[in-house]
């Protein structure tokens, strides 16, 4: 009888994490196909130390940003941003779903761990666009980021860096429009004043 229970309780996962993943067309069978062999053969640990150091490299080479980037402009740059936190986002969801999908795979504490690395990895390369970005450009990225923060909310990934950077953005915003509306203003009445 627990058994049954238990299947189904198995079953009940794969179904509703499915739904997830109906219109990515992610295929997961690799992962568990290597995971069963690599059971078989007794070499579980084995495999799993594999994973976690490749994706810890996928995800430094998903945070990385192009270096075309800070040459966009308008939506251009606004898609940028947005495909970026997209990109990051789909990495983080899948390793969450390999979480909850695989029993004794990878442990809550490496994906916490790898969430931790991208999002200082990410804080740096943010940190480095406050000082070049316009105006426009923060109120992008101040959207970008709020989807980004709220996707991962939703996975149960810790966001209170988040919450606390896009206080930072927003502070960092009203302090360049007030730079910007004062410069035009002056510009303005020293033009009258002629």
């Amino acid at each position: 009888m627990v058994w049954i229970i238990f299947i189904l309780l198995i079953l009940f996962i794969f179904v509703y994490l499915g739904r997830i993943f109906q219109y990515a067309d992610v295929d997961f069978s690799p992962i568990y196909q290597c995971l069963h062999i690599h059971d078989i053969l007794k070499q579980r640990d084995e495999f799993s130390n594999y994973y976690k150091e490749n994706r810890k490299l996928q995800c430094d080479l998903a945070l990385q940003l192009d270096s075309d980037f800070s040459y966009k402009k308008g939506t251009e740059k606004a898609e940028r941003f947005a495909k970026y936190f997209n990109h990051v986002a789909a990495f983080y969801i899948i390793e969450s779903y390999v979480y909850k999908t695989t029993e004794n795979f990878i442990s809550y504490d490496t994906l916490e761990d790898l969430w931790i690395h991208g999002t200082n990895i990410m804080k740096n390369v943010i940190d480095k666009l406050l000082n070049t970005e316009t105006v426009e450009s923060l109120c992008y990225l101040l959207d970008a980021i709020s989807l980004f923060k709220d996707t991962m909310k939703e996975y149960s990934y810790d966001v209170s860096i988040w919450e606390s950077m896009l206080a930072n953005i927003s502070e960092i915003c009203a302090q360049k429009s007030l730079e910007y509306a004062h410069n035009e203003f002056t510009k303005v009445s020293n033009m009258n004043i002629k």
